[in-house]
């Protein structure tokens, strides 16, 4: 689908159906790419925490993605079914459970990452220095405002 016909001026409503449509594109591209691994966005969530924090409890996992302990339970579930993480009981701690990568979460975790870096650069590496500076200062200014918006409406920086 060609999105190009949103962006006619510079006016705030141009710029923002512009960023929606961007999100439209890479929301079908991770449906597509995580349902080729057998993954949901929630689970590939949960999936790069374990890779960026090794070996943690259920507990610390919900805290981390914001979830209830029952929703994190579903989400490991999920990735110890697929084989992607292996849950046990925790060594010290006979309350907890040790969610951990297998080789098979672990290995597409590290592709994840290598993807994600090749479309950064597909998407950014030829634009000159200042224009990604530029645009990085007008990104932040949009999410700040965003948290600032979610802030005064849902008294919280993003909706549940």
């Amino acid at each position: 689908m060609n999105y190009a016909h949103y962006m006619v001026s510079d006016s705030p409503t141009e710029l923002l159906n512009r960023l929606l449509a961007l999100s439209m594109m890479l929301s079908k591209d991770m449906a597509v790419q995580l349902g080729q691994a057998g993954l949901t966005p929630a689970r590939t969530h949960l999936l790069m925490e374990l890779h960026q924090r090794g070996p943690v409890t259920q507990q610390t996992l919900a805290a981390a993605l914001q979830v209830s302990p029952r929703n994190v339970t579903s989400l490991v579930d999920g990735l110890v079914e697929s084989g992607h993480a292996t849950r046990e009981r925790h060594p010290d701690d006979r309350r907890a459970f040790l969610v951990t990568l297998t080789e098979l979460g672990a290995t597409a975790a590290a592709a994840m990452d290598r993807d994600h870096a090749q479309l950064a650069r597909d998407l950014f590496g030829s634009l000159p220095a200042d224009d990604r500076a530029a645009a990085a200062r007008t990104l932040a200014h949009a999410e700040e405002r965003l948290n600032e918006l979610f802030q005064a409406h849902y008294g919280k920086r993003e909706p549940s």
